[in-house]
């Protein structure tokens, strides 16, 4: 299940950059139940997906971090 190891990188990811949930559903633009699929491992999110919402949460933790440092 490639989708089942993708989603369990998501919450720890989030964990590691310190982006809440509706923070991400905010700057990613998904909705609660998209976001739900992708907890899931639902088969219907393409790996891509997967892709771009991990960079989309370490970019935002990064940029809250450097925001914080201010």
């Amino acid at each position: 299940m490639p989708q089942r190891k993708n989603a369990d990188q998501i919450v720890p990811e989030m964990i590691k950059n310190g982006i809440t949930t509706d923070e991400l559903l905010q700057f990613s633009g998904l909705s609660e139940d998209d976001f739900a699929k992708i907890l899931a491992g639902d088969g219907t999110i393409a790996d891509s997906q997967y892709d771009r919402l991990i960079v989309q949460i370490q970019a935002h933790g990064k940029l809250t971090m450097k925001t914080r440092e201010l």
